[in-house]
């Protein structure tokens, strides 16, 4: 079944003995639209929530227009205004997780995966930039050709201006009230609103998976660690190794109420990823350090602009998978 991720419309096809479609399956959509790939051996339904993998409609030369908003967007908060071009820096030194915080979208699975890698990459995430003479922005993502099966350039052309609301970025943001816009990292607004852009619009990316975002921007696959199918010392070796290896790390936590787990008090928000910034002993306890997207509330509700660190016992309950990216040079080993 192939599933367009924006328009929700689907397709199925039935492979032939050779393995083959047929030549008359079609799926409309749009440049930038992320087509999900979901298989079935025909003994089993279909799930989904597991996709195989995704393809892309390809994009159309030339620059781009602004990424279309959510549809409810307009009816909810009134009509979001759009920024003129920003005039501050790119960076601010070099980029850090602090530069991202979640907007006006349930993007988090996003925010968490960059923030993650500007913590452990930042001068690979610097590399992604092109300001141009027009003064637009350049992002170059990666995206894995199958038929050549190696990952292959897409760049993607943006202006600097953004969605506002009481003159404050609506969706992504570096800085929040008193920060003004043109006082913030734009690094960041640029690169959502690029991936939006890329993606077929805000919409297509109010919902997604870490990992497609480090294959975007650091051409490499990672892996997924389902708590509940794990030793939890060989969780915490995994966390180790990432913390060691430098590699960007996420962990999402479930959903309220799954399991008889709920998440008063705890100051987590349920069905929420954040960034898993390295594990330690302190004290002979192990602890986790995370980062909320919010850039507030943390365990507990002790937090420093949303990091945190926590018990790795009390981690082992509340959250239900780690993610793990890796590099091109990790990623043939």
């Amino acid at each position: 079944r192939f599933v367009n991720a924006r328009t929700k419309e689907s397709v199925v096809g039935e492979l032939d003995q050779d393995g083959a479609l047929p030549p008359d399956i079609k799926l409309r959509g749009e440049p930038g639209d992320r087509i999900d790939v979901l298989l079935s051996d025909g003994a089993h339904p279909i799930d989904p929530d597991d996709p195989w993998g995704y393809l892309r409609v390809p994009e159309e030369a030339g620059a781009s227009t602004m990424p279309r908003m959510r549809d409810k967007d307009d009816r909810i908060f009134g009509a979001p205004k759009l920024s003129k071009p920003m005039r501050g820096p790119m960076f601010k030194g070099r980029p850090r997780a602090a530069d991202c915080l979640q907007g006006s979208l349930g993007d988090c699975y996003f925010i968490s995966a960059v923030a993650s890698m500007a913590e452990t990459h930042p001068e690979q995430l610097r590399k992604l930039f092109e300001e141009e003479a027009d003064g637009t922005v350049t992002v170059t993502f990666k995206a894995f050709d199958r038929e050549l099966g190696r990952y292959q350039d897409v760049r993607v052309n943006v202006d600097r201006r953004v969605y506002t609301r009481s003159g404050e970025p609506f969706y992504g943001s570096s800085g929040r009230s008193p920060v003004k816009l043109d006082d913030m990292p734009q690094w960041f607004m640029l690169l959502e609103k690029a991936y939006a852009d890329w993606s077929g619009g805000y919409d297509a990316i109010s919902c997604g998976y870490s990992f497609e975002i480090w294959e975007a921007c650091l051409g490499a696959e990672g892996r997924m660690i389902e708590l509940a199918d794990c030793n939890p010392d060989a969780v915490w070796s995994q966390i180790e190794r990432a913390t060691r290896n430098g590699d960007p790390t996420i962990c999402d936590t479930n959903p309220d109420g799954q399991g008889g787990i709920t998440y008063g008090g705890t100051g987590l928000v349920p069905g929420h990823s954040y960034s898993l910034l390295g594990g330690e002993v302190q004290g002979g306890e192990r602890m986790v350090k995370i980062r909320n997207p919010w850039g507030e509330r943390g365990w507990k509700n002790r937090d420093n602009e949303g990091v945190f660190w926590m018990p790795f016992d009390a981690f082992v309950k509340y959250f239900r998978m780690v993610g793990v990216g890796r590099t091109g040079s990790d990623a043939s080993g």
